[in-house]
Formats: structure tokens, sequence, C-alpha cells
């Protein structure tokens, strides 16, 4: 939905998800433009994270909230709550780390249970410039076709690559039809830093 006024058309909210160590966040700072590992005044993230971005995808302006959430066992049951609202994820994991990929099904498990209607998925494997990971990228490979997922290998160091991820996963939204977010809807935003006001912070 768009906001009257605003500047663009489609408002867009997509969460990364995955456990610990999948690189997510690394993924999203890159993909923002940031330095991986830089912290601001506020210290780590805590809970969630996100960020503010504005692209242009098949003449339409898009305003993207991307909004990272934390891996850690003891803050799942709160970030489930953010699945309201959005319409897809980057469900990341660590391809050098073979119990990053373990918990892909609990994440699956979440989006079904969470997730509202139409939502999109796009798989994404981190840590593909390891040289020790071909055999848990060809699993994850069969894996996401049993499971009719759009598949992304992805190279911290490759721009091109992650933007591919997240353009994937917006291309599928965008053509899907999916429903828009009404800024309404969203916790309430502070445009300047693009992070939530009720955001906890801690390390993801």
């Amino acid at each position: 939905m768009q906001a009257q006024g605003s500047p663009y058309e489609v408002l867009l909210k997509i969460i990364l998800i995955g456990d610990t160590g999948s690189q997510k966040t690394e993924l999203l700072q890159k993909y923002m433009g940031e330095v991986p590992g830089m912290e601001d005044s506020l210290g780590p993230t805590l809970g969630l994270d996100y960020r503010l971005k504005d692209i242009t995808h098949n003449k339409k302006r898009v305003k993207l909230q991307l909004w990272d959430t934390a891996g850690q066992e003891r803050f799942r049951s709160v970030t489930s709550s953010y699945y309201r609202g959005s319409q897809g994820c980057l469900l990341v994991f660590n391809a050098a780390k073979s119990a990053s990929f373990s918990g892909i099904s609990y994440w699956l498990d979440e989006i079904k249970t969470n997730a509202p209607s139409n939502f999109q998925t796009v798989l994404v494997a981190t840590g593909i410039d390891d040289p020790t990971t071909e055999e848990q990228l060809v699993i994850a490979r069969e894996f996401a076709k049993e499971k009719g997922l759009t598949f992304k290998e992805v190279n911290l160091g490759n721009l091109s690559q992650i933007e591919d991820a997240f353009n994937t996963v917006i291309g599928l939204i965008m053509s899907k039809d999916s429903p828009r977010s009404d800024p309404q809807d969203s916790i309430i935003m502070d445009q300047n830093r693009g992070r939530s006001e009720r955001s906890d912070r801690c390390a993801c």
C-alpha cells in the first residue's frame, strides 16, 4: 500500500532469518553498502534490527524494510511476531558450517506457522568461497528442489551475487502480487536511523 504523498509506490517488508552464524547480518550490511561488523554508538543489534532502502523495480519506486532477526534460540519466540505484514524472506545458512544448515527445517516450520499467505522464500547459502562447502551445497540444492524453494549461492565478497539474492525475492513478491505492507501496520520507525524504536539489541 502506498502512503499518501509518499515518494515511493510500493512498500515491501522483507525479513532475513536463519541460525546464528549464518552471516545474514553481514549479507544485509553488504547490500546496504555498510562495513560488516561496524558498530554504531548503540552497540550490536539485539533481537532485531532493520534498514530502509529505496530501489526501482520494473519502473516502480519501491521502499524496502529489511528486517534482520536474531538467530539465537532465546529470541525465537519474540522474532516470530515480525512475520506479520511481511511479504518474503531470505532464509540464510552458512554452507561452511553444517550446523547452520541443520536449522533450515525449523525456520521453514516457522514460516508455515507465522507467515502470511503468498509469502515468498529464497534460500541463500553464504560461505561458498570456502573450498570445503561443495558437499553441503549439493545437499542444499537437492533440499531446495524437494521443497520447491528458489536457491541462491552467495559469496559475500561478490556484490552482484548479494544483489541478485535480494532482487530475486523482490521479484518473486512483485510478480505474485503479494499484499503490500501498510506503513501504519509497521512498528514505529525512526526514519533517520532506520531502526525500530521498540527494538531490543544484541548480536545476531
